[in-house]
């Protein structure tokens, strides 16, 4: 028998590629989750049928943990140690964070609001309290830091450093 990889990893090869293609996937079945969620909640308010909304409102804590949990697996099960996907697994983290979050000593600008980061800026506040893609986003930002901790500590291991 010969020692190779098994297929799954050999095409892993290019990790930024494939880290990019998770969050792009991560992030807009997130956006999918959040638009159903505030779907059935209009029509909670129309019909007053509250059990569609009851069962997504159950069901979306489960969904959101396990596209974190899969997106941590990916990165450190599968992907070679490679410190551009988790810098970019970081930077898009921190980068939905600071649209989600609001700044009270500088509001947003108003020529800032009519741009696709407005848009989701409203579309995360519209949401309610509960917002899959500030979670993902918060989920990425823990994913990145402890990815780019394990590279650089794995790399002071490989050289012998305690």
């Amino acid at each position: 028998m010969t020692n190779q990889d098994p297929p799954s990893r050999s095409l892993l090869r290019s990790p930024v590629v494939v880290t990019l293609g998770a969050l792009l996937l991560l992030f807009s079945l997130s956006y999918a989750a959040d638009s159903i969620r505030r779907s059935l909640s209009d029509q909670t308010g129309e019909t007053f049928d509250f059990k569609y909304t009851l069962a997504a409102n159950v069901a979306m804590p489960f969904i959101v943990v396990s596209m974190a949990l899969a997106l941590a697996w990916l990165q450190f099960a599968r992907h070679p140690r490679s410190l551009a996907s988790a810098a970019i697994i970081l930077m898009t983290g921190v980068f939905l964070v600071a649209v989600y979050l609001p700044f009270p000593f500088m509001s947003f600008p108003p020529w800032l609001r009519d741009t696709p980061i407005g848009r989701l800026r409203a579309f995360m506040w519209n949401v309610g309290s509960y917002s899959s893609l500030y979670y993902m986003a918060a989920s990425c930002v823990v994913i990145g830091t402890a990815a780019l901790l394990k590279r650089f500590f794995g790399t002071f291991k490989q050289q012998g450093v305690k």
